[in-house]
């Protein structure tokens, strides 16, 4: 019930735009989708839709590791439009306008940022149902300029990229139809979704000569969503032990 996709941004840049407009069609308890930059590790950089038992889908900043998520910034009501920019400077600041919220972040670290990361899923396993959510643009804008003020202003306010700023990395996500498990031991095929983009790839059978600078990134994102896995699993259940409490 899962779904990686990693690409390698054409070009790295000191100054960094992060622009996702997507629209939750449907997402179970525990679902989660996360859009984000990467060097290695566990520090990413973008943003994380989570949906607790018994709340809204929330989005959260992520803004280096586990310990500085911010937010919840806001909340996400099914079939809603929502369009966020995520600005990264080289300054070490992060902004973002995430529907209309916005706000600004000192970072504690920051890596160049080589890598696009998304990853959909459900954290307690194939037994529930994957979110269904349509990412109508993912990109990312890079430059090596500094940007003025009015720039920045235009960036986060309109998520209008300045003209230094080249594309990085630009597609779409339209999830396709996605089975559930059954009692069987047999394994759940599962259809990937539809990326609108020159570089898609389907998934096929190689050996590990043919294609070994494949199977390094593979293993890449496979350690970095054990680590998102991971995180989000904490974060969650971090969040009903303080609630039970507070009740």
């Amino acid at each position: 019930m899962l779904y990686n996709e990693t690409r390698r941004l054409s070009t790295i840049g000191n100054n960094t735009l992060l622009t996702v407009a997507f629209t939750v069609k449907n997402i179970g308890n525990y679902g989660y989708a996360s859009i984000y930059l990467t060097y290695n590790g566990v520090y990413a950089y973008g943003l994380i839709i989570l949906k607790a038992p018994d709340k809204n889908p929330e989005i959260y900043v992520m803004a280096g590791d586990q310990n500085h998520w911010l937010g919840p910034i806001r909340d996400v009501h099914i079939g809603e439009d929502i369009t966020a920019y995520i600005l990264i400077l080289e300054n070490k600041t992060l902004l973002y306008n995430i529907g209309g919220k916005t706000g600004r972040y000192n970072l504690v670290y920051l890596p160049p940022l080589t890598t696009l990361h998304l990853v959909v899923g459900n954290v307690t396993g194939r037994t529930s149902t994957a979110p269904r959510i349509v990412f109508k643009k993912i990109a990312v804008y890079i430059t090596n300029s500094s940007l003025s003020g009015r720039e920045i202003l235009a960036v986060i306010s309109q998520g209008i990229p300045p003209k230094s700023m080249i594309v990085a990395a630009n597609i779409s996500f339209i999830p396709a139809t996605i089975t559930t498990s059954t009692a069987t031991p047999a394994p759940t095929i599962t259809t990937p979704p539809i990326l609108n983009t020159t570089t898609t790839r389907s998934i096929t059978t190689t050996s590990s000569s043919s294609h070994p600078e494949w199977l390094g990134q593979q293993s890449l994102a496979v350690v970095i969503t054990v680590i998102v896995l991971i995180t989000i699993t904490m974060f969650l259940l971090r969040k009903k032990i303080s609630a039970e409490r507070n009740e």
